[in-house]
């Protein structure tokens, strides 16, 4: 049995039975309980709360947040005049450790520097991870830029971090980021394509949208689908349509219905941010980009 650290909590112990006929349950007993914990010598409970019995032969047995309070093996025991010896195996998990595999209330605490040494190699990552980083970078670090100069460390920094937070994409090779961020001062000089959508402006060149002059911080996949429908604003387009436009037709290892979940995330990210859902539906025909209603819905 498995006990949150430093939490109050009953116990059974027994079934207690005569120790001449081995079977006779015994209900009326005076028991002391000893607890030894992780291994040391064993010492009565803390608890002052009374052992009563339940039925059977069974007791219930309060452990206190001092009886608690030792992670580990906790070994339960009493003996009574007149029964057979009962005790209990019992686990101590530290709170955190209870909460995520007991409780499911919480998540394993799991540091970097508990991982075996060159567990992550990069032979074990995606073919296609410095390609998503690349992606990543460029998209976040143009939106400090200016045609006046290069961006500084503390704007690169941040760009990467704001992309860490928005989706987490994949580690992969640097030689590819190097060369992205060398063509920095080279693409902004050149005005980007953009196209409005009733408030919300949509870049072709992989930065994030905007919805009234105020960015929107989107991941990879939600913002590739949502610059396909904005190519497409003027037809509906299916979900096979988006699925090959984002993830390519020789994805073998990605199912078509993750399209779905993209485009549900992204349609609540856009509907707290414009006030109205902006992607249309309709069944066995597709989706379709849609400005303000009753507005125009293009620019």
């Amino acid at each position: 049995m498995f006990l949150k650290q430093s939490t109050t909590v009953y116990v059974y112990l027994g079934p207690y039975v005569d120790d001449t006929d081995g079977k006779t349950a015994e209900t009326a007993l005076s028991i002391t309980a000893y607890l030894s914990k992780a291994g040391a010598a064993a010492a009565a409970r803390n608890s002052a709360t009374g052992i009563s019995h339940d039925r059977d032969g069974y007791y219930r047995v309060e452990l206190n947040t001092t009886d608690t309070g030792t992670a580990g093996l906790l070994e339960l025991f009493a003996n009574a005049t007149g029964a057979l010896p009962v005790w209990r195996h019992l686990v101590i998990l530290t709170a955190n450790n209870y909460d995520a595999l007991i409780a499911g209330s919480d998540a394993l605490q799991v540091h970097a520097n508990e991982i075996t040494a060159n567990l992550i190699t990069a032979a074990a990552l995606a073919a296609d991870a410095g390609t998503e980083i690349a992606s990543a970078v460029w998209a976040n670090a143009t939106r400090t830029l200016s045609a006046s100069g290069d961006p500084s460390a503390a704007q690169i920094a941040d760009a990467v971090w704001d992309e860490a937070r928005a989706d987490h994409t994949a580690a992969g090779s640097f030689g590819q980021i190097i060369a992205r961020i060398g063509a920095i001062r080279r693409r902004t000089l050149t005005p980007s394509r953009a196209t409005d959508v009733g408030d919300l402006r949509v870049f072709s060149d992989g930065r994030d949208p905007e919805i009234l002059g105020d960015v929107i911080a989107l991941p990879r996949r939600e913002r590739r689908i949502l610059e396909y429908l904005v190519a497409n604003r003027n037809r509906r387009v299916s979900r096979n349509q988006i699925f090959n436009a984002v993830y390519g037709l020789f994805d073998e290892e990605v199912e078509e219905s993750v399209v779905e979940s993209h485009i549900s995330k992204l349609r609540k990210k856009l509907r707290q941010a414009m006030g109205y859902d902006p992607i249309d539906t309709k069944r066995y025909l597709g989706y379709q980009i849609i400005g303000r209603p009753g507005a125009s819905s293009l620019s």
